[in-house]
């Protein structure tokens, strides 16, 4: 159902696949305007309090959950004390709030990937046990996974198996430039 302009639809996916790690949860997808969506799930990556990242797809669809042709992908890294909302997408924290560069790509034409990172997920009980176990490393890990995620997907929904563009702000540059040296040192058929 429609109210203001906004759908939203949510699963739970939990205990599919292994236990902890690979697990989606929280799956929702909301009418951003137009034919414009926000999809997101939340991917386990193990079994530690704050294992987990929230991915973020801003894209337009010709039906539910398939985008039209796309321009090509990008993913987007926030900065700290941020998040992919209040960095690139801030309708999606607040429905009143502006638009942002992720909507403004989508509407160009561009399949729109992003992520909250680990720290940006703390759980309600406020269990910051495992954060002193965060890092670089563990970061672009991270960032791996949600390319390998949102690549995953956009094959899924015929999105293409072209690579994403990374675009970081602030503390995302920094990790969009070492992703991509990492990068750089596959095998060609292994890069992102």
């Amino acid at each position: 159902p429609e109210a203001d302009g906004v759908t939203t639809v949510s699963l739970a996916l939990e205990g599919v696949g292994p236990p902890g790690v690979g697990w989606v949860t929280d799956v929702q997808r909301t009418r951003v305007h137009g034919d414009t969506y926000h999809q997101a799930f939340t991917l386990t990556l193990g079994a530690s309090a704050n294992a987990r990242i929230r991915l973020h797809r801003i894209v337009r669809e010709r039906a539910p959950w398939l985008p039209r042709s796309t321009r090509g992908g990008v993913m987007l890294l926030h900065g700290d004390f941020s998040s992919f909302g209040s960095n690139f997408a801030p309708v999606t924290v607040e429905p009143t709030g502006t638009p942002g560069l992720a909507v403004w790509l989508a509407d160009q034409g561009f399949d729109v990937w992003g992520f909250d990172r680990r720290w940006a997920l703390t759980p309600a009980d406020g269990d910051t046990s495992d954060f002193g176990d965060m890092g670089v490393v563990q970061e672009l890990d991270d960032v791996g996974r949600a390319l390998v995620a949102a690549r995953a997907v956009r094959v899924a929904t015929g999105s293409g198996a072209d690579r994403l563009h990374l675009i970081g702000f602030s503390r995302g540059g920094v990790l969009a430039y070492a992703a991509a040296s990492l990068d750089a040192a596959r095998p060609p058929l292994l890069r992102q």
